[in-house]
Order: C-alpha cells, then sequence, then structure tokens
C-alpha cells in the first residue's frame, strides 16, 4: 500500500484517495448476509478494499442471484462460490479462480438420528434433498463412493427449509455444517451427519472468482482486490466477535449473535489458515473435483482446467533483461566457488549428514512402539499438549478416541503371545489405512490404541470409531493354519471443552471402560450428564 500511494503522489496524485478516486466494484455473495462471508465485510470496513482503490458494494445472494450469472452478466464484478464456478468453467464459461477462501467444503447431508441412517449407503430408495445443477457434485461423488447410483436414490430439488426433513417429508438434507446443525442442536433434534470427506470426497469451497476477460486486460486490479480480500479474511479470523457484531449490525443477518458464534467457529476449521496459506489453491485438488464432474456425466472432458487458476503475470522489460543477465553471470561465478568449497568440505558434509541420520534415527525411536511401528505413548502424549495449547489458544475443537481390543488376553492364552502381536499389528495397520491425513494415531500401551482427532467434534469422530469398529469386526484375523480369529474392539470418545480441560484422559478411560462393561464392541461418548 505504501508502494501504491507513492505511485500516485508521483503521477501528482493525492496520496489520499477520495470517494471521487476510488473504482466502483460490486462484490456478490453466494446467499444471505452471514459469517460465511466475514473477509469481505472486514476488508470493507477495516479500508482495505479503499487502500486497495475500490469502493465495494457487496451483495447478498439470492436464489435468482447467484454468483456465476451475475459475474458472466456483469451485474458484479467479483464473486465467490462453490464447485458450480470450476464446473461452468469446464463447461466453456470464461471464468478464472483467485483463491479458495475454504479448504474444506461445508456441504453436509443430515439424517434424523431415529432414522437410523448413519451411512449414506442407507440412502437406497430414500428422499435425498440436493441442490439442483452442478453444486452438490460433492454428494454424488459420495453415493458413487459407496457403490451408489444416481438412479437408486429419489433426489429432490431441495427447498432449503429444514422443516421438510424435521417433519419426515425427506430422509435427507443437503446442509452447511455452520448453518442447520445449530437449528436442530436448539430444537434438541437429534441428528446424523454424512460428510463427503469421510469417504475421500474432498472439494474447495468459496471460491473468490472473477472472468477471464477481467484477469487478461487489468491483472494487478484483480490483484488488488485478491489481496485486500484476503487481508480481510486474516482480520475477520483474528476478530470474530468485532466481525459478528458487525454483520448483525451493518448488514442485518437474520442469524442470532450465538448462531454467527457458532458459524464462525465452524468456517474457522473449514478454511485452517494456520496450516496453509489462506487462499491456497492446487491444481491436483481441482483437477480430482474436475474428475468428479466427468464421472458424473456433467462434462465430457477436463481439458478447460488449464488457466483455470488466476496467477499475476510477470513482465520483464530490457533493462530488467540486463540485470538478469549481469545477475546470471554473478551467479554462475558463484556456482563455481561453491562448488569448490564443496569439493574441499566433502568430507565434513558427509560426516554432519551420517551424524545427523544418527540423531533422527534415535528420535524416531524414541517416539515409535517398536512393534507395531505406530507412535508411542511418548510421541501421543506430545502431540496431545500441542492440540491442547491450540484449543485453549484459538477455541479449536479436537476429540480424543481410545481404543481397546476385546478379550485380547484369551487371544494371547489360547494361540500363543506371537499371535497376539500379530493382530495388534494387523489392528495398527487398518488404524493407518483407514486414518484421514491429519489424525495422529499411537499404540498407548498393550491393546490399548488412541487416536486424536484435530478440528472434529464429537459427531464426526462417532462416525469415524463406528466406521473402524465395522472393519475390525468384519475383517476377521487368519492364521496361517487357515483358522479364522473373530476379533472386535471397544471405543471411548471425548470431544476436549474448557470443562474437561485437564480430565481428557479420566473422561475418555471412563467411557471405554463403560463400553466394555456394555457389552464391548461399541462405541460410548462422554456426556458429563
Amino acid at each position: 500500500m505504501k508502494f501504491l500511494c507513492l505511485l500516485l503522489l508521483l503521477l501528482g496524485l493525492s496520496g489520499t484517495l477520495r470517494a471521487d478516486d476510488l473504482e466502483q466494484v460490486t462484490m456478490q455473495l453466494r446467499w444471505h448476509h452471514q459469517f460465511q462471508f466475514a473477509g469481505y465485510y472486514a476488508a470493507k470496513q477495516q479500508g482495505f478494499y479503499r487502500e486497495a482503490g475500490f469502493d465495494v458494494t457487496i451483495v447478498a445472494g439470492a436464489p435468482d442471484r447467484q454468483p456465476v450469472s451475475e459475474v458472466l452478466s456483469g451485474r458484479a464484478d467479483f464473486a465467490e462460490g462453490n464447485g458450480e464456478v470450476l464446473l461452468e468453467r469446464l463447461k466453456g464459461q470464461p471464468l478464472v479462480a483467485l483463491a479458495a477462501v475454504y479448504q474444506h467444503s461445508p456441504s453436509v447431508l443430515l439424517t434424523l438420528k431415529d432414522s437410523a441412517i448413519n451411512h449414506p449407503v442407507l440412502l437406497k430408495d430414500k428422499n435425498v434433498m440436493l441442490v439442483k445443477g452442478g453444486a452438490d457434485a460433492d454428494f454424488h461423488a459420495m453415493f458413487r463412493a459407496v457403490g451408489l447410483e444416481a438412479d437408486q436414490i429419489r433426489l429432490i430439488d431441495s427447498s432449503y427449509d429444514l422443516t421438510d426433513l424435521v417433519d419426515g417429508r425427506v430422509d435427507a438434507f443437503n446442509s452447511y455444517l455452520s448453518n442447520e446443525p445449530y437449528f436442530l442442536e436448539r430444537q434438541g433434534v437429534a441428528f446424523n451427519v454424512l460428510n463427503p470427506r469421510d469417504y475421500g470426497v474432498d472439494f474447495y469451497s468459496d471460491i473468490l472468482f472473477t472472468t477471464e476477460q477481467a484477469a487478461r486486460e487489468n491483472p494487478n486490479r484483480v490483484e488488488r482486490f485478491r489481496q485486500a480480500s484476503l487481508k480481510g479474511w486474516q482480520y475477520a479470523l483474528n476478530h470474530p466477535e468485532e466481525i459478528i457484531h458487525l454483520i448483525k449490525n451493518e448488514y442485518q443477518s437474520s442469524k442470532s449473535l450465538n448462531h454467527l458464534r457458532y458459524e464462525a467457529n465452524v468456517v474457522r476449521s473449514l478454511i485452517q489458515s494456520d496450516l496453509v496459506p489462506l487462499g491456497h489453491m492446487h491444481d491436483q485438488r481441482f483437477l480430482a473435483m474436475a474428475e468428479v464432474f466427468q464421472q458424473q456425466g456433467m462434462i465430457s472432458d477436463t481439458l478447460r482446467l488449464d488457466g483455470f487458476m488466476f496467477r499475476l503475470p510477470v513482465i520483464v522489460n530490457e533493462r530488467l533483461r540486463l540485470g538478469l543477465v549481469v545477475l546470471a553471470a554473478v551467479a554462475l561465478i558463484a556456482v563455481a566457488v561453491a562448488l569448490v568449497v564443496l569439493h574441499l568440505n566433502r568430507k565434513l558434509v558427509r560426516e554432519v549428514h551420517r551424524r545427523k541420520e544418527a540423531e533422527e534415527q534415535m528420535r524416531m525411536l524414541a517416539d515409535t512402539d517398536a512393534l507395531t511401528g505406530l507412535a508411542n505413548r511418548r510421541a501421543f502424549m506430545n502431540a496431545l499438549d500441542v492440540e491442547v495449547s491450540k484449543a485453549r489458544r484459538y477455541g479449536d475443537v479436537f476429540s480424543l478416541v481410545m481404543v481397546d481390543l476385546d478379550h485380547f488376553k484369551r487371544v494371547n492364552d489360547r494361540y500363543g503371545h506371537l499371535v497376539g502381536d500379530d493382530v495388534l499389528q494387523h489392528l495398527a495397520g487398518l488404524m493407518q489405512r483407514t486414518r484421514r491425513e491429519s489424525d495422529f494415531v499411537a499404540r498407548f500401551g498393550g491393546e490399548e490404541f488412541v487416536l486424536l482427532l484435530p478440528r472434529t467434534a464429537e459427531q464426526e469422530a462417532r462416525n469415524l470409531a463406528e466406521r473402524l469398529r465395522r472393519l475390525i469386526s468384519e475383517r476377521n484375523f487368519e492364521l496361517p493354519s487357515g483358522e479364522s480369529i473373530d476379533v472386535t474392539a471397544s471405543f471411548g470418545i471425548v470431544e476436549w471443552s474448557e470443562q474437561i480441560d485437564g480430565r481428557e484422559f479420566h473422561c475418555v478411560d471412563t467411557v471405554l471402560y463403560q463400553a466394555k462393561a456394555g457389552g464391548r464392541n461399541c462405541v460410548v461418548v462422554w456426556s458429563e450428564e
């Protein structure tokens, strides 16, 4: 911004941008005013757009005012949308992605608890509400992942009315993690969450985009808007309460303050700005999304994916080109000198490398369970300390899952400890293969294992535990003699909160004991009641 102001002064303009100097820009949202779009409100309220040279009008979305159509028609300069932005690009529309604000999609299906529909495969011959068009392609991919075809489900265009689920008119309802679950919890309605991420489908969401023409004709303008928007998002994540009141008071959001706070917590877990740069995009993630569209028959090929991600062009003038030539010559000399130094110090480098390898091997041995290859109790406690610190500081949510093999002593007594060790290795392999990338799995001791699930609330942890429990019970351990050993496990789950801070293991151990006392091969979740 200092450079921009200096440039304006050099051009004979005022260093302070007046309202008449600002470019009028329209930013189209996907839906009504809520924390889902907090970064854009913050960028305007904090003056980041103004510093970038824009006077921005933020427009709420509606069923008849959707981001793609508004941008293509010229009624909006910028907008944010979900998977439909990529889908329309692949169909030939000239759209360009500027930033993927949400690294994971908040889109989930909700079912009522008493319906017992806790897995997508149980939606066969059921009434399922989805958004019309390509916005819910991740749900179709989830159906395909569990072996369901589209004609095996009765698909209904979404009414956006949650009472259709509560009153039983549909069996599954398309929802946002940050929205509909809040209403159900307030009404005391028990529900299940079917999340495509649990079945290997992971879409970007809330993608900031513009037209190909805008990006080509004035890339610096597009980059200024992108940077100002991301700066606004960073401010919103750091000052959620301030932006919540801004949304309620200035934009007259229909949501209550508590609902906006609930939404803010969910949004932060989906953006994950402390793990990847805010707005990060990767071509392989977009390719995976495009391949889902192709599998669903929505597009014929993925050829138009090239050029979808915005990149600021680099312009090199002749003076700069000469400087680069000189710099290259200096670099060549430096490389020659470095090679001589490298040759003279080769033995020293090798010795340092050997010592580092030895130190790394010692560290791994100290943190690894020798039998299963998983992390050991020491490594797990270190990881837990880090997660608890993040939860205290940022209000993050995470869950602990304790797993205990049922009647393991009988296996050792009947077949011997070598077979028992093989069973433990079998379980460790299952847990490693089914865990998510962010999960931490460790052997806690004996036949006990523990999972640390960052950014995972109780319901999602329950779904993961149930899935693992079924895998363990369904995949019996085979002995070399051909005899099969039935293996089951009991699970205890606790979601961390300030109320149980410091008592995590007492709580999870308590519910694990209840699981074993209640018949084993089941999952029990901690409740203060």
